[in-house]
């Protein structure tokens, strides 16, 4: 009985302790809110290109600052700067290559082009399969010039944004970088002492540590790696048939995480291009290489980059919409967050499952249902039986 005054004053204790942690908690995300962004990069980068700065730690003889700054400047050279470049050539290339496709399509007669023997059948095929009230072949060219006067203006806008915040990611840019820093020396002691404060088992920790490893390299490298592999080699094959390759390849790559249509919504209508101005080799060519080389990339590469454990993998559609997601809700990030999410979601379920597998495994026997004996047939058949011989009696 004495005892029991000291135990609720240790549990109240507790509890205030854990509010006073959830409050320091949310105050500091509210500090770095505005940095978050550069602190999860970070983060996603180490995790990433640290079997490399172990690499490089072993050749720097265990010198921790200088084979964490070597790392940082590998990154800055090989990631960062020509991610930098390619964004900036991409809105450049972007709006000149669109304004040249309405300019053309301003000066065409696209209805007369669809006469043409090459493209006769596909105007039968849309005067028949895309016949509406809205719809008219002769309206082609009024619709496709208004969707390149907007995509015109959305890389325009974007290209604006980008410039006028140079300032603003310069910043970001090397805070994530100090970060980095930071998180390739000390990462592993961090990462320790994290572990330690988790409520979770040591076993159950190690499990989790190792499927988001296993997991987000399949959502992060497999797929993004597979989508940059299909942009050049797509890039490759529009050079070759004289169409700008910088912007379209990168549409092209960006159309890879698209399920069953992917790269053929960039190629396709490319190809059509090619048979308007009466350039029906090119393609012809254009249309053998996507399906022969392009097509098969998505084969080929993306099962040597996935993981081969079971149940580690997902299906494309998934990928899609945990892209297209985080892209909506994050902006551009959001195509590393999507998939990260996804890969935690993953983790975590099969975690549940491990942990749970002899309750999971004894919910799936079957069991006989318990019948009310007032819902069973049977005794609605004797009770009729047995009217029925009174009655005849």
């Amino acid at each position: 009985m004495k005892n029991e005054p000291k135990s609720t004053d240790r549990k109240l204790a507790q509890r205030f302790l854990l509010l006073l942690l959830v409050a320091a908690l949310l105050l500091a995300f509210y500090l770095i809110r505005t940095y978050l962004h550069s602190l999860i990069l970070a983060i996603l980068l180490a995790s990433i290109i640290y079997p490399i700065h172990e690499w490089i730690t072993r050749i720097f003889r265990g010198r921790r600052n200088l084979a964490a700054f070597a790392s940082c400047l590998l990154v800055i050279l090989l990631i960062v700067l020509p991610l930098l470049l390619l964004l900036f050539g991409l809105v450049d290339q972007g709006v000149r290559s669109v304004n040249a496709v309405r300019g053309w399509l301003e000066q065409v007669n696209l209805e007369g082009i669809l006469q043409s023997r090459y493209l006769i059948y596909l105007r039968h095929l849309g005067s028949r399969y895309l016949a509406s009230p809205g719809f008219a072949v002769n309206r082609l060219q009024e619709w496709a010039i208004r969707g390149s006067q907007y995509l015109g203006q959305f890389l325009l806008s974007r290209g604006g944004a980008l410039v006028s915040n140079l300032g603003a990611l310069f910043v970001h840019f090397w805070i994530m970088i100090f970060i980095l820093f930071y998180f390739l020396r000390d990462g592993k002691q961090w990462l320790n002492q994290f572990l330690h404060l988790f409520p979770l088992t040591r076993n159950q920790e190690e499990v989790l540590i190792s499927r988001l490893r296993i997991v987000g390299r399949s959502a992060l490298i497999g797929t993004i790696l597979t989508a940059i592999v299909q942009g050049v080699v797509g890039g490759i094959g529009l050079w070759i048939v004289g169409i700008s390759p910088l912007f379209w390849g990168s549409l092209i790559a960006a159309a890879s995480f698209i399920p069953l249509v992917g790269t053929g919504l960039v190629w396709l209508p490319a190809v059509l291009y090619l048979f308007m101005i009466q350039q029906p080799g090119r393609a012809i060519f254009l249309t053998i290489y996507s399906l022969a080389i392009l097509g098969s990339i998505d084969n080929f590469l993306r099962p040597h980059l996935m993981p081969k454990q079971k149940g580690v993998s997902f299906p494309p559609l998934l990928i899609f919409l945990a892209i297209l997601g985080g892209i909506s809700t994050f902006g551009l990030v959001g195509v590393l967050y999507g998939p990260m999410i996804l890969s935690l979601l993953s983790s975590l379920l099969y975690l549940y499952e491990v942990e749970f597998s002899s309750f999971l495994g004894h919910q799936d026997q079957s069991f006989p249902l318990r019948h009310d004996s007032s819902s069973d047939p049977r005794r609605h058949d004797s009770f009729s039986e047995t009217s029925s011989d009174t009655e005849s009696r």
